[in-house]
């Protein structure tokens, strides 16, 4: 019968074996002092559950491949099949994430936070047909959230936050449910549940749009309209007495003030003849 191994919170230090993991379903090794890579499983069928949080383990040097690079595939294969649970979080993971990641049919649980991943969140990742919690914060991560993620109709927990991240957010299913939360810290994400649209204007709480410039720059033209019109009568009021130069320089400011409205205001270009 295969075992449960709970060894989680000591001062365990070193790489895990290989043999280790005969014959677990269970390995807890969360918070001790492990290093190295993340053994390649070829010893085992029944694991499911793996959790290695808060450890200093490296990953390979290339590509998150959890073990040596002439492993890869062994790690890979079927004995992955089985996992329902993978944490990995608080290490010190690099490169990208695997494509190969996306088979796991029967994964519920992955979290791979506070690590140093890159790369783009691989669109396989809509393979993973049960998992119902994805956390990749704290990390590298670039590109836009793939849109086949929304077909993950069991995801309840998706936290991306603290990322590069960028572009708009999928919508639809799972993903109306997730809150602004689950995206902090990518500041080039857009849509839905931030406040910003994808067309580069902000957006309010109720879904009105706005552009700030635009309204600025209205503010700015009927400023200058109320202040030429202020301008104008105080002309009249000065040139109430009759003079022949008197009304040429009235007819002069009257018509360059109509100019102005026609061009700053109603959008019509004028003959340039000043009066």
């Amino acid at each position: 019968m295969p075992a449960v191994l709970l060894m989680q919170d000591n001062n365990l230090s070193g790489e895990i074996p290989d043999t280790l993991l005969g014959n677990v379903a269970i390995l807890d090794l969360r918070t001790n002092k492990l290093f190295g890579n993340i053994p390649n499983f070829r010893n085992t069928q029944t694991i499911s559950i793996l959790l290695l949080r808060a450890n200093n383990l490296t990953g390979a040097q290339t590509k998150i491949e959890f073990a040596t690079k002439h492993r890869y595939d062994a790690y890979m294969g079927a004995n992955l099949q089985n996992f329902s649970g993978l944490d990995l979080s608080e290490n010190e993971l690099s490169g990208e994430i695997p494509v190969k990641l996306g088979g796991l049919l029967k994964l519920h649980v992955l979290n791979v936070s506070y690590n140093y991943l890159s790369g783009v969140i691989p669109r396989s990742f809509s393979g993973m047909k049960s998992v119902e919690s994805l956390d990749l914060s704290f990390n590298k991560l670039q590109g836009k959230i793939p849109p086949q993620l929304a077909d993950l109709s069991s995801l309840s927990v998706f936290n991306v936050s603290y990322n590069n991240l960028s572009g708009v957010i999928p919508q639809g299913r799972q993903f109306n449910t997730f809150d602004m939360q689950s995206y902090l810290g990518n500041p080039l994400l857009c849509g839905q549940p931030t406040n910003i649209s994808c067309n580069g204007k902000e957006q309010d709480n109720n879904g009105v749009k706005y552009d700030e410039s635009t309204i600025d720059m209205v503010s700015f033209y009927w400023s200058c309209t109320a202040a030429y019109v202020t301008l104008l009568f105080g002309i009249l009021s000065s040139l109430s007495f009759e003079s022949s130069w008197r009304r040429a320089w009235f007819l002069c400011v009257v018509t360059s003030v109509f100019k102005y409205l026609q061009v700053y205001v109603f959008g019509i270009i004028p003959s340039m003849d000043i009066c």
